[in-house]
């Protein structure tokens, strides 16, 4: 990425921990960007972020919206605007399932979607800092980061 200023999108439907996330990230010198929902994510496709930090299930009213991050993942890797590009893909949830011999985790899933990690929250800002670095090393980074 050399030195240019790294754009970040957060997705995310908990506004105070979206809002949170993105004045520390921004004090990190970073560019970021926060929407609430997959539908205005899509929207800013075309803004060619370097990194997107996507929640994976958005609620309204206590329930799980079918339209959350889980379906992203898959669509920024096919996006015309970021499928030349290898962005950095951070998976955040509070819903994590371990997989069994005959189950399927969370992890599994992230993974199998397109996202380079999946974190569970909480989440502290300097975790994604860290974890930024350290993609920006080396983007197959994924056995250099502790989980």
């Amino acid at each position: 990425m050399g030195n240019k200023l790294l754009k970040i999108l957060i997705v995310e439907d908990d506004y105070q921990l979206a809002f949170n996330w993105k004045q520390a990230l921004d004090e990190y010198g970073y560019y970021v960007d926060a929407v609430s929902n997959a539908a205005d994510a899509r929207r800013t496709f075309s803004n060619n972020y370097d990194c997107y930090i996507i929640d994976l299930f958005h609620v309204e009213n206590n329930q799980i919206l079918p339209e959350g991050g889980i379906s992203l993942l898959s669509e920024i890797k096919k996006n015309k605007f970021t499928r030349e590009l290898p962005p950095l893909v951070i998976a955040i949830t509070g819903y994590y399932h371990e997989g069994s011999s005959t189950s399927v985790s969370t992890q599994q899933i992230v993974k199998n979607l397109g996202a380079s990690l999946l974190l569970k929250k909480p989440v502290k800002p300097d975790r994604f800092h860290e974890v930024i670095k350290v993609w920006l090393e080396d983007p197959y980074f994924e056995d250099k980061i502790e989980k």
